[in-house]
């Protein structure tokens, strides 16, 4: 039984790949989505630098000066593609990472911002103000019936919600 070739496997991959873009716009999916895309610039990549080795190969193996001159001027041509791969994937990555970034940022925002909406909410600061009024009333009953207390003079519950002591 005979191996695949890589351009079967590539072959393969991509139309994996091409199946999972065209499956929609699921939120899950984009992380993944986001990894098969970066192995299909590392295959590019690859296949890049292994077509610079089978060049620099063919200027090894050149007999004759004509067939080396035309074998390294195809390698440094190979040279260049490869180059502009490594660029352009790197630029990429740079270009995926402010992405990301700022995407974080926007969920940060978004959760700050409806924080802040649920804090503004009418009836929101009456709750918080009558959950404190209700701790210090809390807290006068106790202290009312303390034997500490006995000759103090009590304590309104505008001082108590402001901290005030007895």
């Amino acid at each position: 039984m005979s191996r695949p070739t890589i351009e079967e496997q590539l072959g393969k991959v991509r139309h994996r790949i091409e199946e999972l873009h065209a499956s929609g716009d699921v939120p899950r999916l984009r992380r993944h989505l986001a990894l098969v895309d970066d192995v299909e610039h590392r295959v590019a990549l690859l296949q890049a630098r292994l077509d610079v080795v089978e060049r620099s190969l063919g200027a090894d193996a050149s007999g004759d000066p004509a067939t080396y001159i035309a074998a390294v001027s195809a390698e440094l041509e190979s040279w260049d593609t490869f180059l502009e791969r490594l660029q352009a994937t790197i630029a990429t990555r740079a270009w995926q990472a402010r992405d990301q970034a700022e995407a974080e940022i926007r969920d940060v925002r978004s959760r700050r911002i409806a924080v802040d909406e649920r804090r503004r909410a009418p009836g929101a600061g009456a709750r918080c103000g009558r959950q404190r009024v209700a701790r210090a009333q809390g807290a006068r009953g106790r202290r009312a019936r303390s034997p500490r207390t006995e000759g103090r003079r009590p304590v309104g519950d505008a001082e108590l919600a402001a901290g005030g002591s007895t």
